[in-house]
Parts: structure tokens; C-alpha cells; sequence
């Protein structure tokens, strides 16, 4: 049903930051773990996937946690019945309320247009016509009292850079779908594109599953969208339904600029792997220069291998083609050792790998079983960025359980925790998704009482990092009543 949730805005102002143009900053010190914004979105729309299972409006999912299902509970454990809007038979509700408040904000217009069109609308498409209906493109520039924007037409937006077959591609279905029934210019269409592409945020909720986060939409925030991008943030934001929830991972003092983070990985990829494969040139449209972009050592640490010498926490910088010295210890590897060949012949290994699956794990099919000679324990290890990168084939593997025994997936999940705990700060998605696949993982073990230590986990990264109303947080309550019921009925 409609949320009960209300826009909040903590001790935060819009500045004139030095070289980013406008930021947000604190007003006042912020402990970690404190929600310092909770805001309702302008617009938002459901992908072609969801539209089918959540609210269109409070963008919930209606399903119980079943054997065919990657959603969550509800409170109540029972289903919702969804109904489809009776004329349009496009979208749906799981509630009158949500019906009647997506009837009074947007739906009224869009019905008939939908009826009139005949077929479901491209996601960008769908998103771009909502927000030429909701939103006045001729309304005078505002601001409150903190600088925030009350117009969406003041967000930050290029035309010029935007400008291509896309942007042309769906403007022409928005204005085509919109018809007569919306007076609209294709240049406030244009203008609306060019905020949606810079501003707008992929709603996504948390699956339990080992591939994470699943998209259930694209929403713009008026507030959220002012905030910039840093690749190791002080803040993290995650959904509730159609709400943002921003939330600070590290104490913050007055004057410091909150900063969030537009891509979901950093710690496990290069600077190169973020700007091409991960969007932020593509999909954001700069090339990022912040602290974490130019430290050279933290590029260094990627590309070397752990020193084995007892006690010695170092690294090994593999980049001569003679020799390996350790960023800490006096040990050097000559490439006439053993160990050089094993290290040279398991990163060919995993790199060929990683080459066949690429980057997008949707859109890929590979038999798996190539993985074995890396789940054992002399494997796997030598390498964290290996590690972390070899995870998404490590999803895959978990998604077809008949690919990997149980003992192969769980330690390559303890392989996949070693790497994540090195390169991800302890508040982070990667450390909440590693603890995750490996509570699920323990649980089909029936090792309950190390898989309780990872709930544990799970649930002190969940404390900081969402909201107290969150439903992550019965969500993992719920987990956990199913790994005790699971392992003691196996008993």
C-alpha cells in the first residue's frame, strides 16, 4: 500500500563548490548511521520486468518470498492482490490509495494515452512523458531556504551533451505517445530528457539474492539530485518504495560536502573500469577527479599480489618484467621462482574467464565448469582485485547451484569475503552482499551457527546504512527465522 513515509531534509545546504559547480554541505556534525535526507520522488516509473508484480505508485512488490520468487515478505506475510488500472490495463495498483494518488498526480492524463497507443511504452520513454505531465516546464527558477531547487527546471542539464540517437529516439515516442492530449514543445521535451539523463536515479531494491540488487525502476529526486559523486562516499542512499533515504557511513563535521555514489562499485575496480564499463562517462557524462580517482597507491594495491611472508601484510608489485619486490618486507621474487609462474598462470586463468563473461552477466551463458581449479584453497587468493572481479562469475555460478557442490561455492564465498574485507570499507554494499551469499550459502550447508555470525554482520552494515522504517530490516529478521527453522528441521 501507499507509504506512510514523508520527505525529511536534516542539517544540509546547496554551496558553490570549487570545481563541481553546486553541492550539498552539512550544517552541522553528523554522527554515522543518522538519515540526513528522505525524499519523495518528482516522477518515477516502473521497468517492463516489474510492471507486472509492483505498485505503480508506492513501487512495492506485491509477492510473497516464495521458491519462484526473488522479493521479500511483506510484514503481514501474506500476498497483496495487484489490480491493473481497468482502461489502460498497463500499470497497477496494490491498493485505492495508491490508485486514487496515482490517478490525482499523473495517471488521469497518462490513461488515455496508453489507451490511444497500444502497447507498453519504452522505460526512458515511459519516464520522460510522466514527467511533461507532472511537472510545469515554465514554472520561474525557486529555492527555499537551503538553496534547494523547487523547480525539476533548474536541475543541472546539457542538451548539447545528451544530443544523439537516443535523446531523438524517445522524445519522438513521448511526443507520439502524449499525443494532443498534453500541450507540450519538442524543445521542453528535449530540456526534460536532458534533466531525466543526468538526474535521474535507478530504483533498486534488494533481491536476497547472489546477484544482489535488482532494478525495480527509474525515479528523479529534486533534492538527492543535487548531491555529487564521489567513488568512496560519506553517504550512502538506498529505496523504500518510491522514496530515496540518504544516509551518512562515516561521522561527518559542519562544512563537509555530502557526496554519494552514482556507479555501485569502486573499491573493486580500477579508474579506467569505473569511467568505461561502469558509466561514468557514458551514463553520467564526466570524467571523475576526485581524492579516491587520484591516489596513486590505491591503483597500485590492484594490481599486486599478497606477500605469503609470515606476518607481512605488504604487497607485491608484479609490474617489472625481472623481479617482484614487497611493498613491505625485503622479500623479492625473482620470475624464475615457482611462485612467479603460479601467479602469471592463475591471473591468465582468471582473465580468460572474466573475457567470456564480460560485463554484462544478463546477456551472457557460459558452462562453468572452469571454476573448479579456483575454489580450492591455494587459489583465489593471491589477488584481491582478482577476487572481487572473479565474483561476478561467482554469481553466475550460484544462480545454476547444479554448477558448483556446495563445498566449491562456499569456499569460493570465504574467498570472495578475504577480498572484500581488504578492499571495501566496512559499510558498503560489497561487504553486505559477501556476508550475504555466504549466510545463504552456510545455511544450505546446515552450518546455523557460523551462518547466524554472518546475519550478524548482515545486519549491523544494514543499522548504518538504511533508515530504521527500512523493510530491509525485517527482511533480514525473516532470513534469519528461515535459516533457524531450515537447519533445525534438518536436525
Amino acid at each position: 500500500m501507499a507509504t506512510d513515509l514523508e520527505t525529511f531534509v536534516g542539517d544540509l545546504e546547496v554551496f558553490e563548490t570549487v570545481s563541481n559547480g553546486r553541492g550539498v554541505r552539512c550544517t552541522a556534525d553528523i554522527p554515522r548511521g543518522t538519515t540526513i535526507l528522505r525524499e519523495d520522488c518528482v516522477a518515477a516509473v516502473l521497468t517492463e520486468e516489474t510492471l507486472e508484480d509492483h505498485c505503480d505508485y508506492c513501487m512495492n512488490d506485491s509477492r510473497r518470498l516464495d521458491a519462484n520468487s526473488t522479493s521479500f515478505p511483506r510484514k503481514d506475510h501474506t500476498a497483496t492482490k495487484i489490480r491493473k488500472c481497468t482502461a489502460c490495463k498497463v500499470v497497477a495498483y496494490c491498493s485505492k490509495t495508491c490508485q486514487k494518488k496515482a490517478w490525482a498526480l499523473y495517471h488521469e492524463k497518462e490513461c488515455r494515452c496508453f489507451q490511444k497507443y497500444k502497447g507498453v511504452l519504452p522505460q526512458d520513454a515511459r519516464l520522460l512523458a510522466r514527467l511533461v505531465i507532472t511537472i510545469d516546464a515554465k514554472a520561474p527558477p525557486a529555492v527555499d531556504s537551503r538553496n534547494f531547487p523547487l523547480t525539476v527546471g533548474q536541475l543541472f542539464s546539457d542538451v548539447s551533451e545528451v544530443r544523439g540517437k537516443a535523446m531523438q529516439f524517445f522524445t519522438i515516442c513521448a511526443l507520439k505517445f502524449l499525443g494532443d492530449g498534453v500541450v507540450t514543445s519538442k524543445d521542453d521535451v528535449d530540456r526534460m530528457y536532458a534533466v531525466k539523463d543526468y538526474n535521474a536515479f535507478s530504483n533498486e531494491s534488494h533481491g536476497f539474492t547472489s546477484s544482489g540488487l535488482i532494478e525495480v525502476g527509474e525515479a528523479l529526486y529534486q533534492r538527492a539530485a543535487m548531491l555529487n559523486h564521489h567513488c568512496d562516499p560519506n553517504c550512502k542512499f538506498a529505496f523504500n518504495g518510491r522514496f530515496i533515504e540518504v544516509r551518512t557511513v562515516r561521522d561527518l563535521r559542519r562544512g563537509d560536502e555530502v557526496c554519494i555514489q552514482y556507479i555501485r562499485r569502486f573499491y573493486g575496480v580500477t579508474k579506467e573500469e569505473r569511467h568505461s564499463h561502469l558509466g561514468l562517462r557514458s551514463d553520467h557524462h564526466f570524467t571523475c577527479r576526485c581524492s579516491a580517482c587520484e591516489d596513486p597507491k590505491r591503483e597500485f594495491n590492484l594490481r599486486c599480489y599478497i606477500c605469503k611472508t609470515q606476518y607481512c601484510k605488504g604487497f607485491l608489485n608484479m609490474t617489472s618484467e625481472e623481479r617482484a619486490s614487497c611493498t613491505e618486507c625485503d622479500r623479492v621474487l625473482p620470475k624464475e621462482d615457482s611462485r612467479w609462474k603460479q601467479i602469471s598462470k592463475e591471473e591468465a586463468g582468471i582473465e580468460r574467464i572474466l573475457s567470456q563473461v564480460g560485463w554484462d552477466l544478463e546477456k551472457k551463458t557460459m558452462p562453468l565448469t572452469d571454476l573448479r581449479p579456483y575454489t580450492t584453497p591455494e587459489h583465489l587468493h593471491s589477488n584481491h582485485y582478482l577476487v572481487v572481479r572473479f565474483r561476478r562469475v561467482f554469481a553466475m555460478a550460484l544462480a545454476d547451484p547444479s554448477q558448483l557442490k556446495v563445498d566449491e561455492a562456499l569456499a569460493m564465498a570465504r574467498k570472495n569475503l578475504e577480498g572484500q574485507r581488504y578492499l571495501y570499507p566496512t559499510y558498503s554494499l560489497g561487504r553486505f552482499n559477501a556476508y550475504l551469499g555466504l549466510a545463504l550459502l552456510l545455511m544450505v550447508s546446515q552450518n546455523l551457527e557460523e551462518c547466524l555470525q554472518m546475519y550478524d554482520k548482515v545486519t549491523e552494515i544494514a543499522k548504518v546504512m538504511h533508515d530504521a522504517k527500512n523493510p530491509i530490516h525485517h527482511y533480514i529478521g525473516y532470513m534469519r527465522i528461515m535459516a533457524v527453522n531450515g537447519c533445525t528441521s534438518a536436525e
